[in-house]
């Protein structure tokens, strides 16, 4: 839930034209959170292969 508010927090930072915006960071939140969602459907998949969503992305 930590990334998911920091995320927010740069893309609101973003939208608003915020000079403190960095979008070197934001794009570091965003790959923390995908890394993160792999890990949590890896986990899943393992546990409970036919309940796991396939989101792989084409």
């Amino acid at each position: 839930m930590q990334l998911v508010c920091l995320e927010q927090g740069h893309e609101e930072a973003r939208r608003a034209g915020l000079a403190a915006y960095s979008p070197a960071r934001h794009l570091e939140v965003l790959i923390a959170l995908l890394s993160e969602a792999r890990t949590i459907l890896a986990e899943s998949q393992e546990r409970s292969p036919a309940a796991a969503p396939d989101l792989r992305i084409a």
